[in-house]
């Protein structure tokens, strides 16, 4: 069994990562699974848009439970931008083009906590890295984040990564998107009441009890 895969490459970001296509015969239940991991765009690894794949033998279908920390010590901070994230493992990778809460209608607001579960065609094993990232589109896109956890839920194992950096364009040295290599837990604040817009760094410094 071998299927092809691909696109006309019309209409603006036509650039398609796939991470994994499954097949299920709806009659006998049996499934197959072809782990791709490639990108299909002309601008983007060996710049084709069609590939072809054999059925893959790991098939194990894989919870994903990813947070995204939003900073708060900073004016701004939230983003109404569409945000995504690519998490790559020692046994394949993970795209997710729309994080979106479903229990927050307004989700990567400043000092907010959001969490979605994304299925994989695959477990990828131990997660060195990722990129987060957003399209920048809307009035208010700019957006600090404080960092990112995935858990695997079949495995319970937890990954964290430290970003604590604007992703904006209009923003000194900011960029849309952030390469994060997994690091040890991070520190997520909560402020009471407002961050004074008229202190610099250290403005804590200055209370006292």
């Amino acid at each position: 069994v071998v299927i092809t895969i691909g696109h006309d490459n019309k209409n603006g970001h036509a650039g398609w990562f796939v991470s994994s296509v499954s097949i299920t015969n709806v009659a006998t239940g049996k499934m197959w699974t072809f782990l791709t991991n490639r990108w299909l765009a002309k601008d983007e690894a060996d710049r084709k848009l069609y590939a072809t794949f054999t059925p893959s033998s790991v098939t194990q279908v894989t919870d994903y439970r990813i947070t995204i920390f939003t900073g708060e010590a900073a004016n701004g901070a939230g983003t109404d931008a569409t945000v995504y994230l690519r998490a790559f493992g020692t046994n394949g990778s993970f795209y997710l083009s729309d994080f979106n809460d479903p229990n927050d209608s307004d989700d990567c607001e400043a000092g907010e906590v959001n969490s979605v579960t994304y299925t994989c065609g695959l477990d990828i094993g131990d997660i060195g890295r990722i990129t987060i990232g957003h399209n920048n589109a809307k009035k208010d896109a700019a957006w600090f984040v404080d960092g990112v956890k995935i858990q695997n839920l079949r495995t319970g194992k937890v990954w964290s990564f430290p970003v604590y950096s604007w992703l904006a364009k209009d923003k000194v040295g900011a960029q849309l998107e952030k390469t994060v290599n997994v690091g040890k837990d991070m520190p997520h604040y909560s402020y009471i009441d407002q961050y004074p817009k008229d202190r610099e760094n250290g403005w804590s410094e200055e209370m006292t009890t």
